[in-house]
C-alpha cells in the first residue's frame, strides 16, 4: 500500500512477471467495506484482477469500471465484462465516444484510452499512467495476443499518487465520462482546456482544443535542453512537428521505440535517421511490448518527466480520451530517468 504522496513503478522483461498487476490487486484486496473503487480503462480482461473486483464488491466496496466499448481489439474485454455486470454490485459504464470528425472524412473510432485506476482506502489516491489490466498470454488468443501484447511483460509505468488536488481532478474527470452529453462536449469544456496546477504536479486532460503539452514542453525557449522520450506508438499525419520544433530550438533529442511496424511506421523511422535523431529499439520477446509513454526534459532551468496514456500518434493526439500529467519533483525525475538507463541497456 502507497507510503508517501506519490510513488512510481515500472513493469518491463526484466521486472518480476505482472508487478504492475500484482500492485492493483494488492489495493483492491486491502480495500473495506464502504470503501470506493473507481477505474477508467481501455482494456481489462485480467481473470484474477476481475475475480477480485467480484470479491470486492460482495464485501459491500462501491465499484465503478468506465471502459471503452468498442477498443481496437473490440472482443478482448467482452466475457469479463458480462462476468462484472452479472454481479449486479458493480457499476459498468461503457463508453462509446461519437465520431464528431466524420464531417472532416476522418473515420477513426476515438476512444477512452486513459488509464485510472482509484482507491478510497486507506486514503484517497489513484494510479496513472500506460498499463492495461489484461491477462497474460495463457489468457488470450493468438489474435489477441498480436494485436495488444502481453502486458504481464511488457514496459510500462503506474504513478500512484495521493496529493488531494490530483486526486480530486481526477475525480471531477471520472465523472465527466459517465454521462454521454459530458464526455462528448469534453473537448471545449473547461476541465479539457486547462493546464491543472496542483501543487508539483500538472494535469491536462485530452482531447482539447488547446495545444497539446507535448508542444508545450518541446517549444520551450530553454537553453541547453536534453529530451529523453520512451514511445510505444510514432504514426500519423504530422506527428514528428514537436521534434522539428525541438531540432530547430538545438535541443537534443534522444528516443526509446517500439520495434512493432504496426506502432512505429517506416516513415517515420526514416524521418529520426535524417534528422539524426537517436534512437534505440529494444530486442524484446515478440509479445513484450515498449509501451511506456514519458519524456524526460532536462535544462539549465527546468527538470521534468511528464507521462500517461498518451500516444505519438495522431489518433491519440486530437481523438482519444487521454490523461498527461508531469512534475518536477527531483526525486521522481531520477526515478524515470534510471528506468530510462535500464531501458535502453536491454
Amino acid at each position: 500500500m502507497p507510503t508517501k504522496q506519490s510513488q512510481i513503478y515500472f513493469g518491463g522483461p526484466d521486472l518480476k512477471k505482472n508487478i504492475l498487476r500484482d500492485i492493483l490487486l494488492d489495493r483492491i484486496n486491502h480495500s473495506r467495506p464502504g470503501s470506493k473503487i473507481i477505474w477508467v480503462c481501455y482494456y481489462l480482461n485480467e481473470p484474477m484482477i476481475i475475480e477480485s473486483l467480484l470479491q470486492a464488491a460482495n464485501n459491500n466496496i462501491d465499484i465503478d469500471i468506465i471502459i471503452d466499448e468498442n477498443p481496437r481489439c473490440p472482443d478482448i474485454n467482452d466475457n469479463f465484462l458480462s462476468a462484472l455486470n452479472s454481479s449486479n454490485k458493480i457499476n459498468v459504464f461503457k463508453v462509446r465516444l461519437k465520431k464528431f470528425w466524420n464531417f472532416f472524412g476522418i473515420k477513426w473510432n476515438p476512444h477512452l484510452h486513459s488509464k485510472l485506476y482509484y482507491f478510497s482506502f486507506p486514503k484517497p489516491h489513484a494510479l496513472i499512467g500506460s498499463y492495461n489490466p489484461t491477462a497474460s498470454t495463457d489468457h488470450l488468443s493468438n489474435h489477441q495476443i498480436d494485436e495488444i501484447g502481453d502486458h504481464s511483460i511488457s514496459h510500462n509505468v503506474l504513478a500512484s499518487i495521493s496529493d488531494p488536488v490530483v486526486i480530486d481532478k481526477l475525480l471531477e474527470y471520472s465523472e465527466t465520462l459517465k454521462s454521454s452529453i459530458t464526455r462528448n462536449i469534453s473537448r471545449i469544456s473547461l476541465l479539457h482546456n486547462h493546464t491543472h496546477q496542483c501543487n508539483q504536479w500538472l494535469l491536462n486532460f485530452l482531447p482539447s482544443i488547446t495545444k497539446h503539452p507535448l508542444n508545450k514542453l518541446f517549444l520551450k525557449n530553454d537553453n541547453n535542453a536534453s529530451i529523453k522520450c520512451a514511445i510505444s506508438h510514432l504514426k500519423g499525419p504530422g506527428i514528428t512537428r514537436p521534434l522539428k520544433s525541438a531540432l530547430k530550438k538545438g535541443k537534443k533529442i534522444e528516443i526509446v521505440l517500439e520495434a512493432s511496424k504496426r506502432r512505429i511506421s517506416s516513415q517515420h523511422l526514416s524521418f529520426l535517421d535524417s534528422n539524426h535523431i537517436n534512437y534505440h529499439q529494444p530486442v524484446l520477446d515478440n509479445h513484450c511490448l515498449m509501451h511506456n509513454k514519458f519524456v524526460i526534459y532536462k535544462s539549465d532551468a527546468e527538470h521534468r518527466v511528464m507521462f500517461g496514456s498518451f500516444n505519438w500518434s495522431t489518433r491519440s493526439r486530437f481523438l482519444n480520451h487521454e490523461i498527461v500529467a508531469s512534475t518536477d519533483n527531483s526525486e521522481i525525475v531520477n526515478e524515470f530517468e534510471l528506468r530510462w538507463q535500464q531501458i535502453i541497456s536491454q
